[in-house]
């Protein structure tokens, strides 16, 4: 229940034309008052050896809906470095499929939503954070 509460929400929270063709359970929700969503920052574990399902299936929901995402590993202090490398190649894997696994000619650029910068931050050492506020700086706020 809660998975489906938080695809809700996602979707709910896309911009008003592709709502209007979304299903339209998502489209009369309680949050249609709230503004488009600009961008998710999905925090991942960097303890796992890889994302988790859930991570994978959020990462889905916003390739679908064309939602703007950027992964965020946390608690790299408590990981050591190979691990944390190992799972950010994983995860720009991922970008780069999606980036080039189209054929040219069908690519328009801006057909992945996902950012190719992968986030590594430790909020008890404060490792990335300025980094990663920088970034919320650039993908939400100059964007108001």
């Amino acid at each position: 229940d809660w998975q489906r509460k938080t695809q809700e929400f996602l979707i709910s929270r896309i911009n008003p034309e592709q709502a209007a063709s979304s299903e339209p359970a998502y489209c009369n929700s309680m949050y249609d008052s709230l503004p488009p969503l600009r961008r998710l920052y999905l925090l991942i574990d960097s303890r796992l050896t890889e994302p988790s399902l859930l991570d994978v299936a959020v990462m889905g929901w916003c390739d679908q809906y064309e939602i703007p995402y950027t992964l965020v590993l946390t608690k790299v202090d408590g990981t050591n470095r190979a691990s944390c490398v190992r799972l950010t190649n994983l995860l720009c894997m991922r970008y780069h499929s999606l980036k080039y696994g189209v054929a040219e000619e069908e690519d328009d650029g801006e057909s992945v939503f996902m950012d190719p910068i992968v986030h590594w931050t430790s909020s008890k050492k404060g490792l990335g954070i300025a980094e990663l506020l920088l970034s919320l700086h650039e993908n939400v706020v100059q964007k108001s």
